[in-house]
């Protein structure tokens, strides 16, 4: 809570930064190694920083830096869009690569700073021209003063109904799990009462216990 008020957006700062760290390893990985694990780590860092930039966005509280860190998120989307959709077999240019580097060390650039990255012309690399505009505009991010950053920004947060509806999608582990845990316990609880047995709460929890277990050795021990 302390740091709060000398860093108030610390945690997706951090995030960000994470975000960008992995971008630059899966630029590095690119023609390499097998790039599965190295993208699902991408992909956790998009949801998890689009995820704690929605939970802390407030409508009639909008900080400039906020806005800034959610277009640099919204362009490290496109950004490993972009890398995906390149040769797996062709490794990034050297240059390419450090040009990312940098721009991950200054995600947290204060107004007062820029970062300079030395430009490669149109046409050098003709194939990763795309990349390069997508990584022109994050600079262009990070060098705008935050005072004129964010005015248009817009933040959409999911509304009450489309959470519900994700969160009882039938295809949802999680969903299912609750499903079944929630009917095995009304039923354990309906049949423990209606049969008038002393202490009928150690029913339900008996079989709260049992299905708690994640494997069946700590079903027994519980």
């Amino acid at each position: 809570m302390i740091g709060y008020f000398y860093n108030p957006h610390g945690p997706e700062i951090k995030k960000v930064n994470k975000l960008f760290a992995d971008l630059l390893q899966l630029a590095e990985s690119v023609g390499k190694t097998d790039l599965t694990k190295v993208k699902s780590n991408v992909v956790n860092s998009l949801e998890d920083t689009e995820g704690i930039l929605t939970t802390g966005y407030v409508k009639w509280k909008i900080s400039p830096v906020f806005n800034r860190l959610y277009l640099l998120n919204e362009y490290a989307n496109k950004m490993f869009v972009q890398i995906i959709e390149l040769n797996e077999n062709n490794k990034l240019p050297d240059e390419i690569i450090s040009i990312i580097k940098k721009l991950q060390e200054n995600i947290d650039l204060q107004s007062d700073k820029k970062i300079e990255i030395k430009k490669i012309d149109k046409g050098v690399y003709p194939e990763y021209d795309k990349l390069l505009e997508i990584i022109y505009d994050i600079q262009s991010i990070i060098n705008t003063p935050l005072e004129l950053i964010g005015d248009n920004v817009v933040i959409l947060k999911p509304s009450l109904p489309m959470i519900i509806r994700k969160s009882i999608d039938k295809n949802s582990i999680v969903f299912r799990n609750s499903l079944r845990y929630g009917i095995i316990l009304m039923f354990s609880a309906f049949v423990s009462y209606k049969i008038n047995l002393p202490k009928t709460y150690w029913i339900v929890l008996s079989c709260a216990s049992v299905m708690y277990g994640s494997s069946i050795m700590t079903t027994f021990h519980r």
